[in-house]
């Protein structure tokens, strides 16, 4: 048994992180303060910005700038990805040498960067740190494109107003949402998404509600979007769901004063189905991630009675993107 161990522990450590999880080429963004340029890699032009499809090396990477009157050459070196530096650690320290070794060796452990500025006044290519980040452009809102989305509504807040009832709201976590997005045209897309969200107590996805009393929302919206830089904003129409459940069990006395006129029953549900708007805004964090606010005004009710009535949920959302 004791052999067996010993060979299974040999073949991990002939492999590694990088060798296993990535690919021979990524893409990496290049931008420039150069007016009308064009960058070339390997034979390769584009107008900048852009991205091109390099390949994980220990190469140095060459790259030729051009514009009106200028002609400039980058060099970018090679350096360790963070994949290759902390996530061998996974093979334990004898292990660790070995799948860096092999990451090395094959290239795969390389790269140059996600994300490059060529500035036209000086021969380094340098990407920028979390300040300069922030600003970051990114350029895969192409006409045409289309992305699958998947989110949590990780903090949600309830104002809820059904009949028969004083107004109510609390404040949870949890939810999900998913839905898909249309490029129309460059940073302008639409989308239509379903939503759900509660109010667990717990900040982790157990669903632990506060005593006896539950708030959910669920919805279907349809919004127009628009994208600058790294921000987008959102708004569109809202049809939801909204439902607030009451177990008072036999405590009747801690009971709401506004739901006495139901009768005496083990549970109190009320129910709105309700017309509003949809308004969100979202910050991209990298190239899948994005966190942000959703607001939902509710103005009509369509049901049980058709009246104007104010109602909204509130969501800090925790969202991903799937391209197609």
């Amino acid at each position: 048994m004791f052999k067996i161990c010993v060979i299974l522990a040999a073949l991990l450590c002939l492999t590694s992180c990088a060798t296993l999880y990535s690919g021979d080429t990524y893409n990496i963004t290049l931008t420039t303060n150069a007016k009308k340029a064009t960058a070339e890699i390997n034979g390769q032009a584009k107008p900048l910005p852009t991205q091109f499809l390099v390949p994980h090396s220990a190469d140095t990477l060459h790259i030729k700038l051009t514009a009106d009157s200028l002609s400039k050459e980058y060099h970018v070196a090679p350096r360790l990805r963070p994949l290759t530096k902390y996530g061998n650690l996974f093979w334990s320290i004898p292990g660790y040498f070995l799948a860096r070794h092999i990451d090395k060796k094959n290239g795969k452990g390389y790269y140059y960067g996600d994300y490059l500025f060529l500035d036209k006044d000086s021969t380094k290519a340098e990407e920028p740190g979390f300040i300069g980040g922030l600003s970051r452009r990114f350029y895969d809102y192409k006409k045409g494109a289309v992305n699958l989305t998947v989110s949590i509504p990780y903090i949600n807040s309830f104002y809820l107003n059904p009949r028969r009832s004083e107004p109510l709201s609390n404040t949870g976590f949890f939810g999900l949402s998913a839905g898909v997005e249309y490029y129309y045209k460059e940073n302008r897309f639409v989308s239509l998404s379903v939503y759900g969200a509660t109010d667990y107590f717990f900040f982790v996805p157990v669903p632990t509600t506060r005593g006896d009393e539950f708030f959910g929302a669920s919805a279907l919206n349809l919004t127009h979007n628009m994208v600058f830089n790294r921000f987008i904003v959102g708004y569109g129409l809202s049809w939801a769901k909204n439902r607030y459940v009451y177990d008072y069990d036999d405590d009747w006395d801690d009971y709401p004063q506004s739901a006495l006129t139901v009768g005496n029953s083990q549970r109190i549900e009320r129910y709105t189905t309700s017309l509003g708007l949809h308004l969100n805004t979202y910050f991209r964090v990298g190239s899948k991630f994005h966190v942000g606010v959703i607001y939902q005004p509710y103005l009509y009710d369509l049901k049980p009675d058709g009246q104007f009535n104010y109602q909204h949920t509130i969501s800090v959302d925790l969202l991903w993107k799937i391209r197609l």
